[in-house]
């Protein structure tokens, strides 16, 4: 049963990837068939932020996901605990460190790894975090 299990995943495997990519297209970005088509997301989106009630909710979300309240997500690496955090100090963002016994404390004290709002003033240049990936 395995191996059929195997066979079988396998062969689907191989058929989605002799499937030519129905939105290839979109990665001509100058292409006039893709600027249409963000055209109409756009519009899409400008008719939903027009919408009644949908400034409230943005308001009451916004708020949330910038409580100074919220619980920093953290990834362990070693015996570090890693945290991106943005807030009115911070609008571009820092990547910060602390150990689990400091971030177990009510007010832990982070240790800056890289200031995202400092290096952009630093070299002219817009920095954003996308993530880390490391070994």
């Amino acid at each position: 049963m395995k191996r059929f299990t195997f066979l079988l995943l396998a062969l689907v495997a191989l058929n989605v990837s002799a499937q030519e990519d129905p939105y290839l297209w979109l990665e001509d970005i100058s292409g006039d068939k893709a600027l249409a088509w963000v055209k109409e997301q756009n519009a899409a989106t400008q008719r939903v932020e027009t919408e009644p009630g949908f400034k409230a909710l943005h308001e009451r979300l916004l708020g949330v996901y910038t409580s100074r309240d919220r619980i920093p997500w953290v990834k362990k690496r070693g015996k570090w605990l890693y945290n991106y955090w943005q807030d009115e100090r911070n609008p571009r963002g820092v990547l910060r460190r602390a150990t689990l016994e400091e971030y177990r404390r009510k007010s832990p004290e982070w240790e800056t790894v890289i200031d995202f709002g400092r290096l952009s003033a630093e070299e002219n240049e817009k920095w954003v975090f996308k993530g880390a990936s490391c070994l």
